[in-house]
């Protein structure tokens, strides 16, 4: 009898040994609008924030991350995004605009400094601030018209779209526009040298806007 029940007692006590150490895999739950859920929607938004990045950055045409270089022009690549397309594509030309004026004034501005050079007088206070004043003027005069849209490309990524547009602008006719800006300028037009340094600056315009 002692025998019998030894035996059924063996099997019950492994039965609640394996009951008692078994993991726990019971799901926890968060309700909505607990702090716990809002944080979680967080860190949801961030991460498809930052895949949304790096799919901005893997997909970035090979054009606008590598400008053309040319003798003859000066090149942007602006970037646009909305959930509209057609204001994806306004925000891109404008940013491409606003980059190719910048490079626009650095170019105006290298050519004046060599101008000056040429001139002798790169060190005369009033011809530096009478070609201050030709600059602004002739960035003003540009106001990037005349500009070509080389190549557009445009993104759907995620509810938004992201545009890339390429931009032109024709050297020779910023410097045109800086060579008859000089022309005006008596501070400037009447330097001893002045007349050889347009000459040089006119065959530039000419060469440039002939292979246009």
């Amino acid at each position: 009898m002692k025998k019998i029940n030894l035996i059924l007692f063996i099997p019950i006590v492994f039965l609640f040994s394996c009951k008692t150490t078994e993991p726990t895999t019971e799901m926890i739950k968060v309700e909505p609008g607990t702090p716990e859920s809002a944080l979680l929607e967080t860190q949801s938004e961030e991460q498809n924030k930052v895949d949304e990045a790096a799919e901005v950055v893997e997909n970035i045409p090979e054009w606008c991350k590598i400008l053309p270089k040319s003798d003859l022009a000066i090149y942007a690549c602006g970037i646009g995004n909305s959930s509209n397309l057609n204001m994806s594509n306004s925000r891109a030309l404008l940013d491409g605009k606003v980059k190719l004026a910048s490079r626009i004034d650095n170019q105006v501005s290298s050519r004046m400094s060599n101008f000056l050079e040429d001139i002798g007088n790169s060190d005369n206070e009033e011809l530096k601030q009478a070609s201050e004043i030709v600059v602004k003027s002739v960035s003003r005069e540009t106001q990037v018209a005349g500009y070509k849209e080389l190549k557009s490309d445009f993104q759907s990524i995620g509810n938004k779209y992201q545009t890339y547009v390429l931009l032109e602008y024709p050297i020779g006719k910023a410097n045109r526009i800086l060579y008859n800006k000089i022309k005006e300028d008596s501070t400037l037009s009447n330097q001893e040298a002045a007349d050889e340094a347009l000459a040089e600056l006119e065959a530039e315009i000419d060469k440039k806007i002939a292979n246009d």
